[in-house]
């Protein structure tokens, strides 16, 4: 399973995103990083990133990547 990499990978999108203040790239990971903790059944970080993009989304008035309900 990629998982555990993709995470890696994720996390490190997210320190440069941060580094370089690019806040609408950093809220769309961490959007991504919600989904990928959801996966690897991780509630609460899950929980964490979706609540920091949130906050993103609401003090610049972003609009981050939404997935498809494909039920």
């Amino acid at each position: 399973e990629n998982l555990p990499t993709a995470q890696t990978y994720l996390e490190q999108g997210i320190a440069l995103a941060t580094a370089h203040q690019s806040h609408y790239l950093l809220a769309d990971l961490l959007v991504l990083s919600a989904a990928c903790a959801d996966q690897r059944h991780q509630p609460a970080n899950a929980k964490k990133a979706r609540e920091e993009s949130e906050l993103l989304q609401q003090l610049f008035h972003l609009q981050t990547y939404q997935f498809n309900d494909e039920s």
